[in-house]
């Protein structure tokens, strides 16, 4: 029976995984991660790049295993997790910055209401269009050169989110 944690054995062939480069490349490819943050620059470069349109329907963050909106990591009900780092700050599983424990009550992040009242909330929690594709759009309005294909979903958020951060 699986806890869902890795067992020590799978963590040692981990460290022979990742100590080698060809290793590294067949896991990855065989059992994509979300390409967010330093899994970005450290394993991006093993999967394929697909064109913008081939994106949608990436499977996200958590138990949604399978297509899905980014919707459903903004909507409290379905939310798999808030992360809280060293500095207060209280994200989502993909990175976003919904607030700071300093402004803001745990609780209170997670009602339907603060989220659609948070800028990226807005944009993430819709169902009409997934918040990366509509940051794409931002991002090009201040002058990001659009490529034309990225690895993941979550890539081409993070890329432009990272693009967007000092707008």
């Amino acid at each position: 029976m699986g806890s869902g944690f890795a067992a020590l054995k799978d963590h040692d062939e981990l460290g022979s995984i990742t100590g080698d480069e060809e290793k590294l490349r067949e896991h990855v490819r065989s059992s994509p991660p979300r390409t967010v943050g330093r899994a970005f620059f450290a394993l991006s470069r093993f999967l394929d790049e697909r064109p913008v349109p081939q994106l949608a329907p990436d499977r996200i963050w958590g138990p949604h295993w399978g297509p899905a909106n980014c919707a459903v990591d903004f909507d409290p009900a379905t939310m798999m997790e808030i992360h809280g780092d060293p500095y207060g700050n209280l994200q989502t599983n993909c990175g976003i910055i919904l607030g700071n424990i300093r402004d803001v009550d745990i609780a209170e992040v997670m009602t339907k209401d603060y989220i659609m009242s948070h800028p990226m909330g807005k944009i993430f929690a819709s169902e009409e269009r997934e918040g990366p594709f509509t940051l794409l759009d931002m991002a090009e309005e201040k002058g990001y050169r659009r490529r034309e294909s990225y690895t993941q979903k979550c890539a081409l958020c993070f890329e432009v989110r990272s693009f967007l951060r000092p707008h």
